[in-house]
């Protein structure tokens, strides 16, 4: 009997002690998972202001890069560029300079050939003048010398046929031809016979050759009116 009792005493204790912990497990329950849920409440409370203060860092940093990145006034609306090679700035420069001292050199020479242009006018006036003034004194020389070849035309003409002969053996050849061309032919006929027969073989063929040349220049003349005439129709 006192056996079985002290097993029923500890059996009761155990069985009593199980129900207070099942009680207390019972009551404490709530206390528990609202304490963990707190805990796990918080934590994601830290996570979420970690994670909005890492996108308000994120959200610092572009704003200050897209400061940095804004064009100023002078740039913008600019796509930016790489920095250029400093050498391709000196090969710049120096062609830039090439070019400077080429656009110079061509304006001196333009300037020296305008120069040269007015010089070259002024001379061309000049010898003009020139021209003009030989010109004149050519048809005057030629004026007088035809006056003094009709003069001396005149004078032989009236002379007997020797006498004017030897007079017309003083003269060059071409004047001695300019004379009989301005003498009548029947005078000129008996004066050229009583010539050194040399003389008056080569003053015939001058004849014959100014008369050839004249007949030669009026069949031009007529074939070139005649090819005129025409394209005037």
């Amino acid at each position: 009997m006192k056996k079985f009792g002290a097993q029923s005493l500890l059996t009761l204790g155990l069985l009593v002690k199980a129900v207070a912990i099942v009680l207390a497990i019972f009551v404490a329950w709530p206390i528990i998972t609202a304490s963990t849920t707190e805990v796990a409440a918080q934590e994601e409370a830290r996570d979420q202001e970690k994670k909005t203060e890492d996108m308000a860092d994120k959200a610092a940093d572009l704003r200050q890069d897209v400061a940095e990145a804004k064009p100023g006034p002078a740039t913008q609306g600019l796509t930016p560029q790489a920095p250029v090679d400093p050498r391709i700035n000196a090969l710049l420069d120096s062609k830039r300079r090439e070019l400077e001292l080429e656009e110079n050199r061509i304006k001196r020479e333009r300037e020296d050939l305008e120069r040269l242009r007015e010089e070259v006018e002024r001379r061309i006036k000049e010898l003009k003048k020139v021209q003009s003034a030989l010109e004149e004194l050519v048809s005057a020389a030629q004026k007088q010398k035809r006056k003094r070849i009709q003069q001396l035309v005149k004078v032989l003409s009236n002379m007997r046929p020797g006498p004017a002969a030897k007079v017309v053996e003083k003269l060059d050849d071409h004047m001695a031809v300019e004379i009989f061309k301005l003498m009548q032919g029947r005078i000129a006929g008996k004066v050229m016979a009583n010539l050194n027969p040399q003389q008056a073989a080569r003053i015939g063929a001058l004849l014959t050759k100014d008369k050839e040349s004249k007949e030669a220049a009026r069949l031009a003349r007529e074939a070139a009116e005649a090819a005129i005439g025409p394209q005037k129709n």
